[in-house]
């Protein structure tokens, strides 16, 4: 089995340690580890400049913008391999991807695609009627792949 895990940047190393006890990934075939840039903000941002000032942020903000992006994106990933590497994935079967777009139309999307199972966490931990996002809760509720909700402890 493949899996793709979610990653959004909250999660602690008693998240990763729960997926390897939960999920079994250590035992898969490959794991990906997917953080997607929600790119509604930065639009609703730039539609929001366009009609105060009537002109574009610039090539060079929109740059700086995008790296910044991309090195948090980078080091969310990076930190969830060194996680799950100490919780007993062995690294050769982990990758990373960093998508752009809805979060919760791009993991389902990239799900659909490998044939994976995908493993989303908890907002706190604690279940009650607020304990997912809107992503988790999306995923659970409409991937039409299996979906593994996982609670750090």
């Amino acid at each position: 089995m493949q899996f793709v895990i979610a990653v959004g940047g909250s999660e602690g190393e008693g998240f990763f340690r729960r997926v390897v006890e939960v999920a079994a990934v250590e035992q898969a075939e490959a794991v990906t580890l997917a953080h997607v840039i929600d790119t509604g903000p930065r639009h609703d941002m730039e539609a929001g400049r366009e009609r105060l000032f009537a002109r574009h942020m610039g090539v060079a903000r929109e740059v700086d913008l995008t790296r910044a992006e991309e090195d948090r994106a980078n080091a969310v990933l990076q930190y969830a391999r060194r996680a799950l590497v100490m919780a007993g994935v062995p690294d050769g079967k982990l990758r990373e991807v960093v998508l752009r777009g809805k979060p919760n139309e791009e993991l389902r999307r990239l799900a659909e695609d490998e044939r994976a199972a995908i493993v989303v966490g908890g907002r706190d931990g604690k279940p009650g009627p607020h304990s997912l996002g809107k992503t988790a809760r999306f995923l659970v509720d409409h991937a039409p792949i299996v979906a593994i909700l996982v609670r750090e402890t």
